[in-house]
């Protein structure tokens, strides 16, 4: 998953105060977590000296954060090893907060802590329930979303809700940088949700799933921009996924013409022109239902057609 909401959600519980005993993050195959280390003051105990680096050169990382608190740092690549289990139980959790994990929590170690494992999601659940809410978020052309705070269960984002806060998607937003801002909102959100469910003063509401959806990791055909549909979509789509996600391809209804595309650049919402495609240079604008978009194609575009062709 590629929400970078971990580093924030870290920062905020421990500015609010809360003993963070350990940090658990996905490790190479292989990989077990490493013993449990007694906890002494903040700075000043030892530490598991790991240095992970992420995917994204801009996101924070969270294992600095962990090692500038003195707070150990394990390494897991699955939660199916009893030696793993055992290594988190060693610290005798009350909750166990998760932001952005790749693995799933298996049943001993939801109910190694009194208070449950906290889950932060940045979808309004039960609305897009999986591993990319923000990309489907985009994909749907949805104009509000936001934040869930729930406990978790065996299922995927399907445990009750604690906490919830709505916010509206900016319009022209690039993913990455909507994905910062939801992972601000989200520390004092987490923090708020854990002060009332230790205090007793939240009570956890069930998820109605008939109201759910998925938000599985994207396949090729997810990359489609169909002009069949709304130039605001189109143009919102591509503005955010553009810079690192792809290949985008822009798929003319009317000519059955795919062409790659590298980002969007304007919309007008009730323009209409004479032709679904009409070139400068390697920009392009492009009538869709309705309104028109303005893209830069791809730096050496290669135009395909999905019609039959039948050999004699």
């Amino acid at each position: 998953m590629r929400y970078l909401g971990s580093p924030p959600s870290l920062r905020a519980l421990l500015a609010a105060g809360y003993d963070v005993q350990a940090v658990v993050m996905p490790g190479p195959p292989g990989m077990t977590a490493l013993p449990p280390l007694a906890r002494s003051q903040p700075g000043r105990g030892d530490f598991v000296p790991l240095t992970v680096v992420s995917d994204d050169p801009l996101d924070e990382q969270i294992d600095e954060i962990a090692h500038a608190a003195g707070i150990p740092v394990l390494l897991a690549s699955s939660f199916r090893r009893p030696e793993v289990i055992a290594a988190i139980g060693g610290y005798w959790p009350d909750v166990i907060v998760v932001s952005c994990f790749t693995l799933r929590l298996p049943r001993a170690l939801l109910e190694l802590p009194r208070f449950g494992c906290v889950n932060v999601h940045p979808s309004l659940l039960p609305r897009w329930r999986g591993v990319d809410p923000v990309f489907w978020t985009l994909r749907s052309g949805d104009q509000e979303t936001g934040l869930t705070i729930h406990l978790m269960d065996e299922g995927f984002d399907t445990g009750p809700i604690l906490l919830q806060e709505r916010t509206t998607v900016p319009e022209g937003i690039r993913q990455t940088d909507f994905e910062r801002e939801l992972s601000e909102r989200a520390g004092p959100l987490l923090v708020k949700a854990l002060d009332g469910l230790i205090a007793g003063r939240i009570v956890p509401s069930p998820q109605d799933d008939r109201l759910a959806t998925n938000a599985p990791e994207p396949v090729p055909e997810d990359y489609v921009v169909r002009t069949d549909r709304p130039g605001r979509w189109a143009y919102n789509f591509v503005r955010g996924v553009a810079p690192f996600d792809g290949p985008l391809l822009l798929d003319v209804v009317s000519t059955r013409e795919r062409i790659p595309l590298r980002d969007a650049v304007s919309y007008s919402p009730d323009e209409r022109q004479e032709n679904s495609v009409e070139w400068d240079g390697d920009r392009l604008s492009v009538q869709f239902t309705p309104g028109v978009v303005r893209f830069v194609a791809d730096s050496s575009p290669l135009v395909t057609s999905t019609s039959s062709h039948h050999n004699d």
